[in-house]
């Protein structure tokens, strides 16, 4: 089962007030629930969203992006007994649906968001129709699959090149099970025998970030207390993987995003399409290679929670830099509100949250590597600055550590694995061989596999 955490605030608050049309979200003016078709017409969107790859719903917003008006004040007809309620009576196989009440900086107002999964090992499929007028279902027909399109629409699967995309997905649910049942005869991550490669993606993502990234204006200087993660794709000889379109690059990242949040929920994913401003990556060449990049780094020093800079490049490399969420306001507040330890910027290091985020990172991995045929291996790489100083430490109370701080400011490791070997519970061998070194600048500590697994299953 996935850890799960509650959405970025900041996240979540984009999608209100900076709405964007894409077919990973929906938005909805304030309906009634208890309305048939209204709620034929819903379930048909969380099946399109669903058969997406995930995505999701946000009610009280007009087609043009203004709040819908007037605002109802009472939520409690769009709460998630209301939506899975919809969902349950519609949708087969259950799709279970998390609602969040975002408030908006815009109105000052809360709206309903809907988070909906991403679909499992066989599409969502309509076991039911809306109600009939005219001789016709409103809303949703019975035995139909549907899926998002741009417009953004939520439309029949009813054509080869929309059948491809949704039966690929299966295939590749279908594969991490198969593959996460004999991870044990696979390889395991090894020290990479040739780093330059991922060197230079690591030190291209430093050279960006401290170019975009204000030295103040976060509490703490970002460029010097952050965390940069790396990879990059090979053949089964090592050589790159071969090309893919750039157009097919955006589709594979937003849905390898969708799919490793529905995996490790840490309330945000891996090379996100946009931030809390509604950003958008843009395109560029870098070494004769185009490539996705997007900043997520307000130029005022006004930051979101997670601050963020990534490229993704059509040759299956790419790099994402944060700050550290330690030293972020959001999970500030979070811990203080679990123990009553000391919880300021800059002064401690969570591992087990270290090693989830890492888990993220490398289930984001394995669902970009299925998009790309040739892929067999992969170079991994995280590099930590800012740990000089820094105590390991754990919200929750029972967990005590005796490690001293930390005398050494930055540790880099890079890794080769299988992308076999990343299916199932195997990625979390890839996340202890890629934390651990970073773990032992305190007192040689370290997370076994068994451990990692206790702490994020449960």
């Amino acid at each position: 089962m996935p850890a799960q955490a509650d959405p970025d605030p900041s996240y979540l608050s984009g999608l209100v007030d900076h709405p964007r049309e894409a077919p990973e979200v929906e938005y909805k003016n304030w309906l009634d629930l208890s309305d048939k078709e209204v709620r034929a017409k819903l379930a048909r969107h969380i099946c399109a969203l669903a058969n997406f790859g995930g995505g999701w719903l946000v009610f009280g917003v007009e087609d043009d992006g203004s709040p819908s008006e007037p605002h109802p004040g009472d939520l409690t007809a769009y709460g998630q007994d209301a939506i899975n309620g919809i969902a349950a009576k519609f949708l087969t196989p259950l799709v279970h649906c998390e609602v969040y009440e975002v408030r908006s900086i815009r109105t000052g107002k809360s709206y309903p968001a809907v988070r909906v999964p991403p679909h499992g090992t066989v599409p969502v499929c309509a076991k039911a129709g809306g109600p009939m007028k005219d001789k016709v279902n409103v809303g949703i027909a019975q035995g139909t699959h549907y899926v998002r399109i741009a417009g953004p629409q939520s439309v029949p699967v009813n054509t080869p090149e929309l059948w491809r995309d949704l039966i690929h997905r299966c295939v590749i649910n279908e594969r991490e099970a198969l593959l996460g049942s004999i991870r044990g005869l696979l390889d395991r991550p090894t020290v990479a025998p040739e780093t330059a490669s991922l060197d230079r993606l690591l030190d291209a993502g430093s050279e960006a970030w401290n170019s975009l990234t204000p030295a103040s204006g976060f509490g703490i200087d970002a460029r010097s207390n952050r965390v940069a993660y790396a990879f990059r794709l090979l053949k089964e000889d090592g050589t790159p993987t071969s090309l893919i379109p750039l157009k097919d690059l955006k589709q594979a990242l937003r849905e390898a995003s969708y799919a490793a949040d529905a995996w490790i929920r840490l309330g945000w994913s891996f090379f996100l399409e946009a931030g809390s401003r509604g950003e958008a990556p843009f395109v560029d060449v870098v070494d004769g290679v185009e490539c996705l990049q997007a900043d997520m780094v307000a130029p005022d020093g006004k930051f979101t929670s997670v601050p963020t800079l990534w490229r993704a490049s059509v040759d299956g490399s790419g790099f994402e830099v944060r700050t550290l969420h330690e030293d972020g306001d959001w999970f500030i507040q979070a811990m203080k509100q679990r123990t009553s330890a000391r919880w300021e910027k800059g002064e401690n290091i969570v591992p087990i949250f270290q090693m989830r985020v890492a888990w993220q990172f490398i289930v984001f991995v394995r669902e970009f590597a299925a998009r790309f045929p040739d892929a067999a291996k992969a170079d991994l790489g995280i590099e930590y600055l800012g740990l000089k100083g820094r105590n390991v430490n754990d919200p929750d109370p029972r967990v005590s550590f005796l490690q001293g701080r930390a005398t050494r400011d930055t540790r880099r490791t890079v890794v080769r694995t299988s992308v076999a070997s990343l299916a199932g519970d195997g990625a979390l061998e890839a996340t202890s061989a890629l934390v651990n070194p970073m773990l032992r600048l305190f007192d040689g500590y370290e997370m076994t596999v068994d451990h990692i697994q206790r702490r994020l299953k449960h």
